[in-house]
């Protein structure tokens, strides 16, 4: 799949779930943010390149499914933040 302009393909990063003693606590008590690898980023995309770890806020981005996947497509200016690898 190719994205076109400024838009930004990622696949979200799955986290292990965290326990304390003993209890899994669900993500949804501490995630305001998600963390995803970028597959594609369109032609206009200026700071993100394919492989990055960014994080997105929580209400970013559009979720699309191809061949049973799902990924996201957020807008470059949505981005909060880039990983180092």
């Amino acid at each position: 799949m190719r994205v076109i302009g400024k838009n930004i393909l990622l696949l979200k990063i799955e986290k292990e779930p965290q326990k304390v003693n003993g209890l899994i606590i669900p993500e949804s008590i501490h995630a305001t943010q998600k963390q995803y690898r970028v597959i594609s980023v369109g032609a206009d995309v200026k700071e993100v390149k394919v492989h990055d770890v960014i994080a997105v806020s929580q209400y970013g981005g559009y979720e699309v499914v191809h061949e049973n996947v799902p990924y996201s497509v957020v807008k470059e200016e949505d981005i909060l933040a880039i990983f180092p690898s």
